[in-house]
């Protein structure tokens, strides 16, 4: 694919620059932005995988537009959606493990997980063979945002809400580390990303459970060191 030179801001109103300024605060090897989301347009913007239940991914009319990620209220609901409008969404990184990459998305949820295997999987890398993501898995926490690498869950101790929240996910090359709001609340090596092609997605489960786990985007954008 090409990738997007990080926009210099000469746009009114493009939150792209001020993003990718602070992403690269952390990591100034970010040279490119692969793909980028205002959260309005739904079919050019975003991937999606088929619905599983009564899974949805809908534009919501939230804070000037958005997009609405749900399992739907069907036991056994799903819903995936992948940042980038082409069917190629596995080749926004070359390699996960070493490469360096930061993906940012500005959420709030609406729904969260109350039980059993319930996750709303938020700021997300996915690496052909597991979810590296800050986001919420009830099988961790009920109340806190939860930080995973290669499918292993922490605790961040940090409790999620219902406002909008800045969360970013950053890989150096060694390690990993999440933000919410720009503070760190966690980290890992990234020893345990596949060395495989990444790319970025969330996606909601109810996991067989009656009732609804949904959450709200309207900024996503994934930043790369890949030429």
């Amino acid at each position: 694919m090409s990738y997007q030179t990080i926009p210099a801001g000469t746009v009114p109103g493009d939150w792209r620059p001020g993003i990718a300024a602070r992403v690269k605060g952390y990591i100034s090897t970010l040279t490119r932005m692969a793909v980028s989301s205002n959260g309005t347009n739904i079919a050019g913007e975003m991937n999606l995988g088929s619905a599983t239940g009564t899974g949805t991914v809908l534009p919501a009319a939230i804070d000037g537009g958005g997009t609405t990620i749900s399992s739907g209220a069907s036991a056994g609901g799903v819903r995936v959606a992948s940042l980038g409008g082409n069917a190629s969404v596995g080749t926004y990184v070359n390699n996960a493990r070493t490469t360096a990459w930061a993906i940012y998305q500005r959420a709030k949820i609406a729904t969260a997980v109350a039980s059993g295997a319930e996750i709303a999987v938020m700021c997300c890398l996915q690496d052909g063979t597991n979810d590296n993501y800050l986001g919420q898995a009830a099988a961790t926490s009920t109340t806190n945002w939860v930080f995973v690498i290669n499918g292993a869950a922490t605790d961040t101790t940090v409790a999620f809400d219902t406002n909008w929240n800045d969360l970013l996910l950053i890989n150096d090359g060694t390690t990993v580390t999440a933000y919410v709001n720009w503070v760190a609340v966690g980290s890992g090596l990234a020893t345990g990303i596949a060395a495989a092609a990444g790319w970025a997605r969330s996606y909601c489960s109810n996991a067989a459970v009656n009732g609804t786990v949904n959450f709200h985007i309207n900024r996503w954008a994934m930043f790369t060191a890949d030429p």
